[in-house]
Formats: C-alpha cells, structure tokens, sequence
C-alpha cells in the first residue's frame, strides 16, 4: 500500500489530491478515515489509527486514512507514526497533509511519495513585515524577548516567522536597494542563523527557546541606521 504526503498551503489543493485517490482506488465513503490537531495531534490519537489498520475495511476494497497537518504531531505522536509507516498495513493507504515539509520528521518524509503544491501565501513577505523585523532590528534584547513571547504563540508560528523572514532576508540579499536595513554580510549571516532556527524548529526543539535565541543573535542597529 502506498503513502503520500501532501506539502502545500492551499486547501483546494489538498483536497483534489484526496480526491483523485479515493477514485483511483475506488474507496467507500466509510472506509476513509482522518484525524486533525485539536490543538495538537497527540499518541492516543496515533494509536486508535493503527487499531483501525488491525480491521478489515468494511465491505471489504481498501481504505483511506489521512493525518492532516501532521506537523503537529507531538514527538510521542510522531514516531508512533513512523513505525505505521514501516510496515503499512495490508489494504491502507495513508495520506499525510503539511504546509511544512521541514517541520516533519526526515524519517517520516523519506517512507512518503511527495506530492508538492503551492507552499508559500501570495506576498507572502510585505512591507508591513519588513517594517516590523526592522523595529525588532533596533529593540533591545528585552524587548525582543517580549516580542517572541507575545507574537509567537506555537511551532507553526515559529515556522511561518522563520520562513518569511528567510525569503525577506534573500529578496534584500539580491536586491540592489534592498527593503531591510542591514548590510550584505549581517544579511548573509542572518540568513544561515534563520537556517539554523529552522533546523531546530523541525527537530522539536522547544520553539519559545529557539525563538527567543534566535531574536537575541540578530545584529543590533541603530536607530538613525533604521530612519
């Protein structure tokens, strides 16, 4: 049986997909099965999964289970998961959905036939962004602190933070008057930084800790650089 999992950001995208399998394999309406985070999907969840995978579909065919936004998958979750994938139940296919490759785990990845689609919001980094990572740019450490406690409330947060603000740094990288006011060089430094927190980030490192390092590590710049 096979596994797939579904990268994109749009909802219309993901749902053609599960479309297309549930009429490529001819799947009853009762034999397809989804779990969603509620706020997170936690191990019980996992578990009741993989006792449904001991049944038989009804009316016998094939069956559908699909683990939306499995990024959050609490650790316990998530490698209870990874051992369903290695060795897939007879007659089941699994589907798993994410708007973040990078917050799953590798090993989980690598047992999946990725389907990519749409992974990044249309304007995605705007001047109002700019503009506030800027004023992060001239706060003080104290500040930046409060900033992480306050804007960023969980992992998916931490992530979507992290990659606007790569793509920001990389637009002002190669942009001859650039939107940020930063040189090339702490620009370039900032970036493998972002790269880095990403890295922690889908490794479930705790997400508060790893934002609030990363904040404290930007450049520090001067009012009158900002204006």
């Amino acid at each position: 049986m096979q596994t797939y999992l579904l990268v994109s950001v749009r909802d219309e995208f993901l749902q053609k997909h599960l479309d297309h399998l549930v009429e490529t394999y001819e799947i009853l309406p009762f034999n397809i099965h989804s779990i969603s985070p509620n706020p997170s999907i936690g191990i019980a969840d996992v578990r009741k999964l993989i006792a449904l995978t001991k049944l038989k579909p009804l009316g016998g065919g094939e069956r559908l289970i699909v683990i939306k936004k499995a990024e959050l998958a609490t650790l316990e979750a998530a490698n209870a998961l990874l051992k369903l994938l290695e060795e897939p139940p007879n007659k089941t296919h699994i589907v798993l959905t994410t708007s973040n490759i990078h917050l799953l785990l590798e090993t989980i990845v690598s047992r999946c036939i990725v389907i990519r689609g749409p992974t990044r919001k249309e304007n995605e980094v705007t001047p109002t962004f700019a503009k506030e990572f800027s004023s992060l740019l001239t706060a003080s450490p104290g500040k930046r602190v409060a900033y992480s406690q306050e804007k960023i409330n969980s992992r998916g947060e931490a992530l979507e933070f992290i990659e606007m603000l790569i793509s920001a740094l990389s637009t002002h990288l190669s942009s001859p008057k650039g939107m940020l006011p930063l040189g090339k060089r702490e620009t370039a430094q900032s970036i493998k930084r972002a790269e880095s927190a990403r890295l922690y980030l889908a490794r479930n490192i705790n997400f508060k800790a790893t934002m609030d390092v990363f904040l404290m590590g930007l450049p520090k710049i001067s009012i009158s650089s900002f204006s």
